[in-house]
Order: C-alpha cells, then sequence, then structure tokens
C-alpha cells in the first residue's frame, strides 16, 4: 500500500482527498496544512507520494517541490491546485510532478491520476520494459491512425451501450448513476461520457455546493444529434480511410 502525504491547508478538502485515497486503496501518512509541516512528516515517515497545493500559508509549494527535489528523498508527487497559470504548471513539471489537477476538480479525476500513478508503480517494478511500456511511463501514445477509438480507449461495443443508456434519459445525471446501471467502475464511465462530450453528445455542467469540490452533471444535447453520430456508428468503414 502506498503512503500519501496530503499537503493542503484548506481542512474540508484535505478531509474530502484523504477520504477518495483510502476509497483507492492508498494509506493517507498525514495532513500538513503547511510547506514546515510537510518537512515535518516527510522527515520523519517514509512516503511514497506527495499530494501538493501550490498556495500555502508561509511559502508556497513550488518552493516545497524545489526543496524535497535538491535532497535525497524519493518520492513522486501529484499537485493539485487552483493555479492556471502556464508558468507554475511549467515549473511543476519541470521539477519532476506527474500530473497537475486543477481544483475545482472531481473525484474521478484524482482516481484517474492514482490509478495512472500505480500502473507506473506496478510497471517500474520489473526488471525490463519495452518501448509501449515506456511510451505508457511517459504518457506517449502511439498513433494507430486506422482505429481512432482505440487512440482514446475507447470500445465500440461499450460506447454502444452507454449510448443507449443516456439516449433514454431526459434529466440530467452523474458518473455515479451511470456507474451503478452498468457496473462498470467510475473512472470508465467517465472517460465514456467525457468522450461523448467531446463528441458533442452531451453537455457537461457543473453543480457547486457550499463545501468541497463540485459535482459534475451530465445531460444529452438533442435527439437529432444523438440519431446522426449513432448511423455514424453503424456505418462500414474503411480502415484507409
Amino acid at each position: 500500500m502506498y503512503r500519501v502525504l496530503i499537503v493542503e491547508d484548506d481542512p474540508q478538502i484535505a478531509k474530502i482527498n484523504a477520504n477518495d485515497l483510502r476509497a483507492s486503496g492508498f494509506e493517507v501518512a498525514g495532513i500538513a496544512p503547511n510547506a514546515a509541516k510537510a518537512m515535518e512528516l516527510l522527515e520523519s515517515s517514509p512516503i511514497q507520494l506527495l499530494l501538493l497545493d501550490l498556495y500555502l500559508p508561509g511559502g508556497s509549494g513550488l518552493e516545497l517541490l524545489r526543496t524535497v527535489r535538491g535532497g535525497s528523498r524519493q518520492l513522486d508527487v501529484i499537485v493539485v491546485s487552483a493555479a492556471k497559470d502556464s508558468a507554475q504548471i511549467r515549473e511543476a513539471f519541470r521539477m519532476g510532478c506527474i500530473d497537475y489537477i486543477i481544483k475545482p476538480f472531481t473525484n474521478e479525476r484524482l482516481a484517474l491520476a492514482l490509478s495512472r500513478y500505480e500502473q507506473k508503480m506496478k510497471l517500474l517494478r520489473k526488471d525490463f520494459l519495452s518501448q509501449n511500456e515506456v511510451d505508457l511511463l511517459s504518457s506517449h501514445r502511439i498513433k494507430e491512425e486506422s482505429d481512432p477509438y482505440r487512440q482514446k480507449g475507447i470500445d465500440q461495443k461499450t460506447l454502444q451501450m452507454i449510448l443507449s443508456l443516456v439516449s433514454g434519459k431526459t434529466h440530467s445525471f452523474s458518473v455515479a448513476e451511470i456507474t451503478q446501471e452498468t457496473q462498470m467502475s467510475r473512472v470508465s464511465v467517465k472517460k465514456y461520457l467525457d468522450y461523448l462530450c467531446d463528441e458533442k453528445v452531451l453537455l457537461q455542467t457543473y453543480v457547486y455546493g457550499n463545501k468541497g469540490r463540485p459535482s459534475n452533471l451530465y445531460r444529452l444535447l438533442s435527439k437529432k444529434q444523438l440519431s446522426q453520430i449513432n448511423r455514424e456508428r453503424e456505418a462500414p468503414r474503411d480502415r484507409f480511410t
């Protein structure tokens, strides 16, 4: 089980992140509201993963990341921050963060980052890697021009099943609702719903509560667009076009 240190000054967000980490099978080694407390916990216990906010009292998360990278600690970092400017994002990746999640975000996005981390660590336990495995580690995907669905990890049968399911809905629906109806994982369901948003079949909206992260809902755009995309899915496809 991977031990994670949460560096977050908002107690409510820290609590939500901790619950999501435990739900994904990770151990929460501690919660630090500032850089000084984070360094104290890093010195006192083994940590494999840092969930790092950039806006911290008494010092920025980037300064903490720079300090961590300047030492001998071997740990990975996922940045979770409201910072959207390219300069900070570029600097975070330059210093080796493996993922960058912009607030506000959903628990599905965090679950996806954690799943990617587990896949990475599983690959790195092997003695030797193939080129495809190295491409996965570096987040590169080999383009397969003859199969645009496969490029995005989309299975056509699963896509058709989800299309049929959502086409009968007249109300907005959540990832959790489709997860319950299909018995698929939340991460997989979100991938297909987001794909349908990209294809202009669904529209994603956010509902903000008083605390914590927003809830995201989906709704069907129009019957006309759905009929059109279904016809395109069912039409024979020339593998050379």
